[in-house]
């Protein structure tokens, strides 16, 4: 989600700035419609020798709605490749969740209940349920502890194919996962 409106050239921005630091890299304009504005930048690292060894990163910004909460400026620095420090603005973590909570609601993706257990797990987020009843407005859905449980509940059949494809590590358990976002919910 975008603070303001989308510039038109924000993918260039992001190919200029690469640039800067010495990244070779590519832009590939995806989507621009009244929903969604998405690009992908392939950028080389320091051991690519040929277009299989570009990164890709995938970039989806929505202008469906607007960030509800007042944004938080968030200092983005890594002391290890001597990059300069940028403050950006972003959503707060409570309202990084009530998103999750609406996605595992309004969407069949076993990654939305991974992130919400991480954000309830690794940062001090908390669960607005009533910031997360004023999301699902937009999609005519109503909120209810109910609905919720039984999505999250839904997850299961996707979850380990999903996630194994997108997690380092071990992948934990669903029953540990779904025991915890419903402790946490109440």
């Amino acid at each position: 989600t975008w603070l303001n409106e989308v510039p038109e050239s924000v993918e260039e921005t992001v190919s200029k700035t690469l640039g800067m630091f010495g990244v070779e890299n590519k832009i590939k304009k995806i989507t621009n419609d009244e929903r969604t504005y998405s690009f992908r930048v392939s950028a080389a690292g320091p051991l690519n020798t040929s277009e299989r060894d570009m990164c890709h990163v995938y970039v989806e910004i929505s202008k469906r709605e607007k960030i509800s909460r007042k944004p938080v400026a968030l200092a983005f620095e890594i002391p290890a490749y001597s990059l300069p420090v940028k403050i950006i603005s972003g959503m707060s973590l409570d309202e990084v969740a009530a998103e999750k909570i609406r996605a595992i609601i309004s969407r069949d993706k076993a990654r939305d209940l991974y992130d919400l257990h991480f954000l309830l797990v690794r940062t001090n987020a908390s669960l607005d349920l009533e910031l997360t009843a004023d999301k699902l407005k937009y999609y005519g859905i109503k909120f209810s502890k109910e609905l919720l449980r039984r999505k999250i509940r839904e997850k299961e059949q996707h979850w380990k194919a999903e996630l194994s494809q997108l997690i380092f590590g071990e992948l934990p358990e669903f029953g540990s996962v779904e025991n915890r976002v419903l402790e946490v919910l109440g």
